[in-house]
């Protein structure tokens, strides 16, 4: 055959591509477990969380049309493991693992990443529902928890996106439509400790009350403060029993605490008293309790319940001990006679001065405080001027808020506005520093 034919060309190049055919599939069997080993080892402390000290395998070929399984594996001799990321209240989501035995059983639940509220989604990463979870089978559904209801609803759908795939590589016949059980009803009653949602009202006529409590959101570049939720209360002429409640503001989480402040949620509080039971709407936990919280301040007169008495410090603390050094009070005495003494003072407000770091000195609160000598205790507070933020800070320094502070002396608790707690706090140093020097 002469080498510059036709079929000798094609039978050359035949040759060559056979050769290199058997190069490269001798090359893949060398590199491929190790490229899958290296694969593997990312996840392997994970995987063995679940099967120590088994053989894993990552799976490649699997369908999953919800997209919330991120990975699969077997594990030799033991089941299979699914990686899954899912959103529940945190908009970032959570990752976790479950596995499934061979023979159907749930092998293992763990959480790898998560940034859930505490109290509330994270419940669903704590023993008690590790155990329900541990329980299951591949033909279950994941339990629903009250007060949790938007992560656990997550890890159901990926549980169920989980189960779908184990069962249809086992040839497990299970419902793929079976949903899980509505979480119990919970319900708290009137009197319960609120005080976490620090409820205020104010007096808008007889047994008509304008109330405000924190929501789920703290405000934007205010440490403590929370975006508020108001309703209005109205009672019945004794004064003890709800005929009335209507959203002002909602300030919490659209489409998840707005549940709790619908007309629907609402009315269920008429003709309630301090004593009765009011239902909690899943998935909007926190809002229902701050509606409940202000509802119980309205039957209160205004205020929260004994149980619930919000000063906004531990009712150990009161003006002649709490250390209010960060709000750089000072006091000045500016007249006084045998019966009284009138201080001019002044402290920070929130917010600094634009480029000048340290530098309060434009966002001043200045207050004149009046003292009886006899005992001493505050006679009345005014307002001067006001340098912090409107419509959040000047909720502290309103008439009412100073008047609450009249007969206070050293022994006094602090009463802090809801929302406004630095400025609460710059004004009871205020009174706090008039106070000591007359005392001195």
């Amino acid at each position: 055959m002469k080498k510059d034919s036709v079929i000798y060309k094609v039978a050359l190049l035949s040759i060559l591509c056979a050769l290199c055919g058997l190069l490269l599939s001798f090359v893949d069997g060398l590199t491929s477990p190790i490229i899958k080993e290296a694969a593997i080892a990312k996840e392997k402390v994970n995987l063995e969380k679940i099967y120590p000290g088994a053989t894993f395998t990552e799976v490649k070929d699997y369908e999953d049309p919800t997209g919330l399984v991120t990975g699969v594996y077997t594990a030799e001799g033991k089941g299979m493991i699914f990686k899954i990321h899912a959103i529940g209240y945190n908009a970032n989501g959570f990752t976790y693992m479950v596995a499934f035995n061979d023979d159907g059983t749930v092998g293992g639940y763990t959480v790898l990443e998560e940034g859930e509220t505490d109290g509330f989604g994270k419940r669903a990463f704590k023993d008690d529902y590790v155990e329900k979870m541990l329980a299951l089978t591949s033909k279950d559904s994941a339990p629903l928890l009250t007060g949790a209801t938007l992560t656990t609803t997550a890890i159901s759908n990926g549980f169920d996106a989980a189960k779908a795939i184990f069962n249809n590589t086992k040839g497990i016949s299970y419902d793929p439509n079976a949903k899980p059980a509505a979480p119990a009803k919970e319900e708290v009653t009137l009197s319960s400790d609120f005080a976490e949602y620090k409820a205020s009202c104010e007096k808008e006529s007889d047994n008509v009350y304008a109330c405000s409590a924190d929501g789920f959101g703290l405000i934007t570049g205010h440490e403590g403060d929370y975006i508020q939720n108001k309703v209005r209360v109205t009672l019945d002429a004794s004064g003890t029993k709800v005929e009335k409640v209507e959203e002002i503001t909602f300030g919490d989480t659209e489409e998840v605490g707005d549940k709790a402040m619908s007309e629907k949620a609402l009315s269920s509080y008429t003709g309630k008293t301090i004593s009765d039971p009011v239902d909690i709407v899943s998935g909007a936990t926190y809002t229902s309790k701050s509606v409940a919280a202000m509802v119980q301040a309205a039957l209160n007169g205004g205020k929260p319940g004994a149980s619930t008495e919000n000063k906004g410090t531990s009712n150990s603390e009161t003006l002649g001990t709490i250390d209010f050094s960060e709000n750089a009070a000072v006091c000045n005495e500016t007249s006084k006679t045998a019966t009284e003494a009138v201080y001019a003072c002044s402290a920070k407000g929130f917010g600094l001065i634009t480029g000048h770091e340290g530098d309060y000195s434009e966002n001043k609160i200045e207050v004149t405080v009046s003292l009886d000598k006899t005992p001493v205790s505050v006679k009345s507070i005014k307002l001067l001027s006001f340098g912090d933020t409107e419509e959040l800070g000047d909720r502290a320094t309103s008439d009412s808020a100073l008047a609450k502070y009249e007969n206070a002396n050293l022994d006094s608790a602090v009463e802090l506005v809801s929302g406004a707690t630095f400025t609460s706090k710059s004004v009871a140093s205020m009174i706090q520093a008039a106070l000591q020097a007359a005392s001195k």
